[in-house]
């Protein structure tokens, strides 16, 4: 791991987004969306609730519907 580039992530906790952990990710498991700041803190303090149009067109739904 030390000869692939990282980058270092913060994923913010529930309930009190202002504190999290961080994480070193490497590079090749990384994706980049387009998404505004706007749209990244509504996500951050709806706790996932609001999920910015980018995201759901480019994620497969997780919960398949019966």
């Amino acid at each position: 791991m030390a000869d692939e580039p990282c980058y270092c992530v913060f994923i913010p906790s529930s309930p009190n987004p202002i504190t999290g952990r961080l994480y070193f990710i490497r590079a090749s498991r990384c994706q980049f969306i387009d998404m505004t700041t706007e749209e990244a803190f509504k996500v951050i303090l709806s706790t996932g609730n609001y999920v910015p149009p980018i995201v759901a067109i480019e994620s497969p739904p997780v919960i398949q519907p019966v």
